[in-house]
């Protein structure tokens, strides 16, 4: 038996997810590299992914619209599951400075 969420309360969910990453990530970063924030270039697309209230929750970091110019690169995707269900994937693929950091 599956329980679905209202679409709100699973965006909400995937947008603290996210910024909970992004700010451990961006806490570590300015302990190392003297509070200089980072590009960030979300990559998702669907119903599951709203980049502007993404973009607005999450300031720590400097959001760019091209993949190229991003220090981190956010990928998120979904898939189906046999179960009825639905798989979220999120990878932080480290560019520029961060280049071979994948996580």
């Amino acid at each position: 038996m599956s329980i679905r969420l209202p679409y709100q309360l699973r965006a909400t969910w995937r947008a603290l997810v996210v910024g909970a990453c992004l700010l451990t990530a961006s806490t570590q970063l300015a302990a190392q590299e003297g509070a200089r924030a980072f590009n960030v270039f979300l990559d998702c697309s669907g119903f599951f992914c709203d980049q502007t209230f993404i973009r607005t929750e999450i300031v720590s970091v400097n959001w760019v619209r091209e993949r190229t110019a991003a220090d981190v690169h956010i990928l998120a995707t979904t898939q189906p599951t046999g179960g009825g269900g639905t798989r979220y994937s999120v990878a932080f693929i480290g560019q520029h400075r961060f280049e071979g950091v994948i996580d």
